[in-house]
C-alpha cells in the first residue's frame, strides 16, 4: 500500500505542470513564441505565432493558420518551460522513489521519513 502512494507522489510530481505563463499585450507577441490567447467570446486557443501584422495576429492551430484581429483578442500569455518548476519535479519524484526503494519494509510513512 504504501510504496503505491510512492509511487502515484513520484507519478504526480513528474506530471505537474513545468510551464510558466505570462501575460502579454497583443503588442508584445512575436512570431515563433508559444502563446495562450482568449478571444472576446472567451475561448481560449493556445498555439505558435505565425505572423503578426498592424492590426492582425496570424497563428498556427493544429496545422492550419488562423488570423485574428488585434482587437478580438482578450487576453494573452506567453507560455514557456521553467527550468525550476522542471529541476524541482524531478527532484521531489527522485526522492519518493529512493524513499520507496531504501524504506520498502517499513510499516508506515511515518517509519520511512523518520528512519
Amino acid at each position: 500500500m504504501k510504496k503505491t502512494f510512492f509511487f502515484i507522489f513520484a507519478a504526480f510530481s513528474l506530471l505537474q505542470s513545468c510551464y510558466t505563463y505570462k501575460t502579454v499585450t497583443t503588442n508584445d507577441i512575436k512570431a515563433g513564441k508559444l502563446y495562450e490567447i482568449q478571444l472576446n467570446n472567451k475561448q481560449k486557443i493556445e498555439a505558435v505565432c505565425h505572423k503578426v501584422m498592424t492590426d492582425s495576429i496570424s497563428f498556427k492551430v493544429n496545422d492550419n493558420l488562423v488570423t485574428f484581429p488585434k482587437n478580438e483578442i482578450e487576453h494573452s500569455e506567453r507560455k514557456k518551460v521553467s527550468v525550476l518548476k522542471l529541476a524541482g519535479g524531478l527532484a521531489a519524484a527522485t526522492v519518493g522513489t529512493i524513499l520507496v526503494i531504501e524504506n520498502g519494509k517499513q510499516d508506515t510513512l511515518l517509519d520511512a521519513v523518520t528512519n
